[in-house]
């Protein structure tokens, strides 16, 4: 995740040539905002950040559900 992160100008860029050339082929692309989120609601309790072992530097982490 780090090394993507350092490219997040060029990534940027890519991203916003690409809305642009769609916004050619459909005009009315972003006249409408749909939106989807999870139906359950989530009550995990947060670990400390000095309680988690298995950090990565970036701040990924991989942990088993507990």
């Amino acid at each position: 995740m780090k090394k993507l992160l350092d490219h997040i100008d060029m990534i940027d860029a890519i991203f916003d040539q690409l809305v642009k050339e769609l916004k050619e082929i459909l005009p009315d692309l972003g006249k409408h905002l749909a939106m989807d989120s999870k139906a359950i609601s989530s009550f995990a309790k947060r670990k400390i950040s000095n309680q988690i072992s298995n950090q990565k530097e970036d701040g990924r982490r991989d942990v088993a559900a507990d």
